[in-house]
């Protein structure tokens, strides 16, 4: 599951509509409207949490992974250390991240690429990938 920041994720590509990721990965295992009314599918298997805002007329804008097979600039980081994989993706991205902390989760944001690593005690357990944002915070959307 080949992850390009900001475009796409596998087979999922930012701006793809409800009907769209149905077709190619069926009816999600669970799918709700969250607080901000943006529609959100779960699929399991996958181990997919996909977004779909409302404010963009429910396009794919947001993507959360724990799939081992997610790889960007072809590293898996699910499961890397925390210290190893900041320093794998600031090499590659030439972005200092900062972190957030709770609890036991660690949230590393690497502004400008659209991309967070999540993790819990040192080990990354999550990706989160979002569309690619302009300099005037607006969303941009692949070509397809």
């Amino acid at each position: 599951m080949e992850i390009i920041l900001g475009k796409k994720v596998g087979d999922l590509v930012f701006g793809m509509l409800p009907a769209e990721v149905e077709n190619l990965y069926g009816t999600p295992d669970y799918s709700y409207t969250d607080d901000d009314n943006d529609l959100i599918y779960i699929y399991n298997q996958l181990q997919l949490r996909l977004a779909f805002y409302e404010l963009e007329d429910f396009k794919l804008c947001y993507v959360i992974t724990a799939n081992p097979k997610a790889v960007v600039h072809e590293i898996s980081f699910i499961g890397m250390n925390l210290k190893e994989a900041t320093d794998l993706l600031q090499q590659q991205t030439k972005v200092k991240p900062f972190a957030e902390r709770l609890d036991l989760t660690e949230l590393l944001v690497f502004e400008g690429v659209s991309f967070n690593l999540v993790a819990e005690f040192g080990t990354v357990s999550k990706l989160e990938i979002g569309v690619a944002v302009s300099d005037n915070d607006e969303f941009v959307f692949p070509k397809r």
